[in-house]
């Protein structure tokens, strides 16, 4: 089951790809992969509130039904609930199976990390983390941005001269914990960069990740 998160941050972009754009990519050549080998295959979009859920089934028309809601426009906006959507999960899934956790774990509420270990005792749970360039580091020296909260449409102003050093040690700080709770649930988590492709590295580590759990 692939659970997706498709709240407004994962609507932006400084590159040529949105964030959720990257996902869908990444989601439908994966699926596609792992529904020719014989296996179900479901998604469930999450924001505050579960948006859409298509069960694990088998055949390609899984494939097809889950491509068909990443490109819906409709499914996406809103906060985030990553507590509520993994709790949302386990009753979905009746029977030992995989989860992948799919964010840019960005204001994704509080209490989720207590729902991933309880998730990892019953099914094979990986995350991956995907952001953009800027989710990650601002640049130095660059002059002023103004950086606007998509759901209150607050607006600051930055002085990235100022902020930089600030911020990307927020944000190394932030990922280091973010592994650090998969690791806690004895899971992973993978981080990509929507200007970075993404078939290598997450061909990599899920044959890690393979060869741990056996």
């Amino acid at each position: 089951l692939f659970l997706v998160d498709v709240s407004d941050s994962m609507l932006f972009s400084s590159g040529e790809k949105l964030k959720c754009e990257y996902v869908a990519e990444m989601i439908s050549a994966l699926s596609y992969v792992i529904q020719r080998e014989g296996n179900a295959i479901g998604i469930c979009l999450f924001n505050d509130k579960i948006v859409k859920v298509i069960k694990p089934k088998l055949g390609t028309k899984s494939h097809f039904d889950i491509t068909r809601e990443l490109i819906r426009p409709k499914n996406y906006g809103g906060g985030c609930n990553l507590k509520n959507a993994i709790k949302n999960s386990m009753t979905i899934l009746k029977i030992p199976s995989l989860l992948i956790i799919i964010s840019d774990f960005i204001d994704i509420g509080k209490d989720w990390e207590k729902y991933l270990e309880i998730a990892s005792l019953k099914y094979n749970v990986i995350g991956i983390c995907v952001r953009d360039r800027l989710d990650r580091c601002l640049p130095e020296n660059v002059g002023y941005f103004v950086v606007e909260d998509p759901s209150s449409e607050k607006k600051i102003l930055i002085d990235t001269k100022e902020a930089h050093n600030y911020y990307n040690k927020k944000i190394s700080e932030e990922e280091y914990l973010i592994d650090k709770i998969f690791k806690r649930a004895k899971s992973s988590c993978l981080i990509l960069q929507t200007d970075d492709e993404y078939s290598t590295p997450l061909i990599r580590f899920l044959e890690k990740r393979s060869k741990i759990k056996k």
